[in-house]
């Protein structure tokens, strides 16, 4: 899903949702897309109520019209079940002269319940 802001950048996750088992983790994709004449570079940065892990912080030299892909890796605390949270993933462009970022939010829901069954845990 495309954010729909200015005409410098988009960012768009693979997935609308997650759900996660409490404990779990999982990887969601994204892209950014330099939609500006020029080369461009980004920051991206992650909030949220749990840990979400980035494999990039930065993109550097990103061609006009490029779009690479990355993933957050949302963790789910075990003490977390029925619940729902939301995940924002920002990109901002370092080099615009009119400050420009968007932003990505994903809903995480927590389903399940964890059960300890001596060093193993399961979920129902």
């Amino acid at each position: 899903m495309l954010n729909c802001g200015s005409d410098d950048m988009e960012l768009a996750a693979m997935e609308s949702a997650v759900k996660l088992a409490p404990g779990a983790t999982k990887s969601v994709t994204l892209g950014l897309i330099n939609m500006s004449p020029d080369h461009r570079n980004y920051e991206i940065s992650a909030s949220g109520p749990w840990r979400v892990a980035l494999s990039v912080s930065r993109i550097n030299g990103l061609a006009s019209g490029s779009t690479p892909q990355f993933s957050p890796t949302i963790t789910a605390p075990r003490n977390s079940p029925n619940t729902t949270e939301q995940i924002r993933i920002t990109a901002t462009d370092l080099f615009s002269p009119v400050p420009s970022s968007r932003e990505v939010s994903i809903p995480i829901t927590v389903t399940g319940v964890p059960v300890r069954t001596g060093k193993h845990t399961h979920v129902r």
